[in-house]
């Protein structure tokens, strides 16, 4: 393989630029899903958070902490995979759901709030399991003024999945692409370079018999088209001088050769340069192939 090929090394500058895209693109995309994905996990945790205390915790005095904890059981949390737990202002639990049925994470280790402000917050919890579990946590005061603190969470694993699986499809998708843009690019610069190959065979084949031979002009509209319309008018630039160099010398010998000869053999020289002449000249007077061209006597 030749590595100072133009055809190779045009090819690896495009695969190049194309994988620094992909990493970017690569890179791009995972981000943005990641976002995505933990922006709209922790938007449905509190979402469900709210819910819980408008439809539950709001009648919590006139109709009892049984009835919440009833109505949360209801949800199945466990079967869910959620976390929720609803604490009292003094730090009590009126509400722990169990551990899920995946074991994702144990609701045990995730340490109580004690105090918390006005607002609802997030919260990453490390230490409940393999994966981080992500919770919202929401504070809701009741008509008589009595603050709770509802906590609604869930495991990252799901994330974490998908983002492993974006991560695979990239790493064995990448070089597929390259290798797939390296042979691309290897074709189309042969498709690009061949009027090249054209113009270096019809220079190889011209001879003393068709010196005037015209180089092919690609018509292409680029780089291309100037070097071969630039090579065709040197050639017929190189044709015309060597043309009228000829001319000149074989002047001067028939000059010379009639000083010499004489009247005698003028004749025989005319006919001789006439016969050179026409064997050099670009434009012949006969058609190729035509067998009752002159020869002197």
């Amino acid at each position: 393989m030749n590595f100072n090929s133009l055809r190779l090394r045009m090819a690896a500058l495009y695969a190049g630029v194309l994988a620094i895209c992909l990493v970017i693109f690569g890179a791009a995309v995972y981000l943005g899903l990641a976002r995505y994905l933990d922006s709209n996990l922790r938007n449905s945790l509190r979402s469900d958070a709210q819910s819980i205390g408008e439809k539950l915790l709001v009648d919590v005095k006139r109709k009892g902490e049984s009835f919440v904890t009833g109505e949360i059981n209801e949800m199945a949390p466990e079967i869910s995979g959620r976390f929720i737990r609803i604490t009292r202002r003094d730090g009590s639990t009126l509400y722990q759901s169990p551990a899920p049925i995946n074991q994702k994470f144990l609701p045990s280790r995730i340490p109580i709030l004690r105090s918390w402000g006005s607002r609802p917050f997030s919260l990453v919890e490390s230490g409940a399991g393999s994966h981080p579990v992500l919770i919202e946590a929401v504070p809701f005061v009741i008509p008589n003024g009595t603050s709770f603190l509802i906590e609604v969470g869930a495991s990252s694993r799901d994330i974490q999945s998908v983002l492993h699986g974006l991560i695979l499809t990239l790493l064995f998708g990448m070089p597929v692409i390259i290798a797939a843009a390296i042979l691309g690019g290897i074709v189309i610069m042969k498709r690009a370079l061949r009027p090249l190959d054209e113009i270096t065979h019809t220079t190889e084949t011209i001879t003393s018999r068709n010196f005037g031979e015209r180089l092919p002009v690609v018509r292409t509209g680029d780089e291309i088209e100037r070097l071969t319309t630039s090579l065709s008018y040197s050639r017929r630039q190189h044709v015309s001088v060597q043309f009228v160099r000829s001319a000149y010398v074989l002047d001067s010998v028939t000059a010379r050769a009639t000083q010499i000869l004489g009247s005698t053999g003028r004749l025989q020289l005319d006919l001789l340069a006439s016969y050179a002449m026409y064997s050099f000249d670009p434009a012949p007077a006969y058609p190729s192939g035509r067998s009752d061209r002159r020869s002197p006597t």
